[in-house]
């Protein structure tokens, strides 16, 4: 069965990375691809050397959509935690 939250959840953040792309569907496949690099590869980089070659490559404000979609990644799986001592 389709999880409709999940598909409806993704749809949002497409659009989100695309009204920052101003629309441009090929500029969006670029960024999945470099995103492909990173995340499926043997590349070990971190977000905010990635978040720093989005900004440069594709904008400020897809990297703060990016940013966002991180930070939500990274709470609902756990991986953030707080203490001012640890860099997440």
């Amino acid at each position: 069965m389709i999880n409709h939250t999940l598909l409806i959840n993704n749809i949002a953040k497409e659009t989100e990375l695309l009204e920052a792309l101003e629309w441009d569907y090929d500029t969006l496949d670029e960024l999945y691809a470099y995103l492909n690099v990173h995340f499926e590869g043997d590349s070990i980089i971190t977000p905010d050397l990635i978040l720093q070659e989005v900004k440069k490559n594709f904008g400020e404000e897809c990297e703060k959509v990016l940013r966002k979609l991180f930070v939500e990644v990274s709470i609902t799986n756990g991986l953030h935690i707080y203490d001012p001592d640890i860099e997440n």
